[in-house]
């Protein structure tokens, strides 16, 4: 569809036989099988560590003692099943939440809650609740009065919303318009929860640019994600939650297990 008409009508054949041309109109790809993982490293200095960390609501234990460490350099996807905690660990680890007992530690030196809000910036999956200002101007500025706001909001393809209230903005431009808000904040670590939702490729392209300008300032970025096309893109390490561990998967060793992973949500 273009301009709320439809230009173009295809089989379900015809459709899936032409991703190329499906990829020049902006479409995901369809065959997740096919996508070569793309993250690379950097060397990075700094150090995120996650210690015997636990977390229940009332009864109902989430995770027991998972132990992790983050580095600078490198992107790291957080994966799991439905429930499991991911959301509520990227909460955690921004001081959002409590945690039931357990550390966080960065560069050798624990955090407390209110440290960790200071440190670590949690972008939620909901973007409609990051949104404050009367434009998508005044919503970046509220961040950083003096940056140059019409050069953000062209690196996220939102120019033209320059004075567009951010609430009648769609569903995907509101998402790049608080990851670009995020971006502002100059935090020592990232987490993104489902930062390409609601996105076509071309804007999924843009967020996965613009975290790898995160990666090259020295930043911890986690991303919490079951984007496949993302993770294998930007990410170099998939950390796959559970109950009681988080495990580490390489996306260039180990694609087809990741891929099996998320499409089944099986545990490992």
């Amino acid at each position: 569809m273009k301009n709320g008409r439809i230009i173009d009508c295809k089989t379900n054949q015809e459709f899936f036989e032409n991703e190329a041309e499906n990829k020049s109109k902006g479409l995901r790809s369809l065959k997740l099988e096919n996508i070569v993982p793309t993250g690379e490293r950097i060397i990075g200095s700094n150090r995120l560590e996650i210690k015997e960390l636990s977390f229940s609501y009332r009864e109902t234990k989430i995770f027991q003692n998972i132990n992790y460490s983050f580095s600078s350099g490198n992107i790291y996807g957080i994966a799991g099943n439905n429930g499991v905690g991911k959301s509520t660990l990227g909460k955690i680890l921004s001081g959002i939440l409590d945690c039931k007992s357990g550390k966080v530690i960065y560069n050798k030196k624990p955090l407390s809650k209110n440290k960790r809000r200071k440190q670590i910036y949690y972008l939620s999956n909901n973007p409609d609740s990051n949104l404050f200002g009367v434009s998508a101007q005044e919503e970046l500025e509220l961040n950083c009065k003096n940056c140059d706001v019409e050069a953000i909001l062209e690196n996220y393809n939102l120019a033209e919303f320059k004075n567009t209230h951010p609430q009648i903005l769609s569903g995907g431009q509101k998402q790049r318009l608080t990851i670009a808000q995020s971006e502002l904040l100059d935090r020592d670590v990232y987490i993104l929860d489902e930062p390409t939702s609601g996105l076509d490729a071309k804007n999924m392209e843009i967020i996965a640019n613009r975290i790898k300008e995160f990666q090259a300032k020295d930043k911890i970025i986690l991303i919490i994600s079951h984007d496949y096309e993302l993770l294998m893109k930007i990410c170099t390490d998939i950390c796959w939650l559970n109950r009681d561990n988080i495990l580490s998967l390489d996306p260039k060793t180990q694609r087809d297990l990741i891929l099996k992973l998320l499409m089944k949500g099986e545990s490992v």
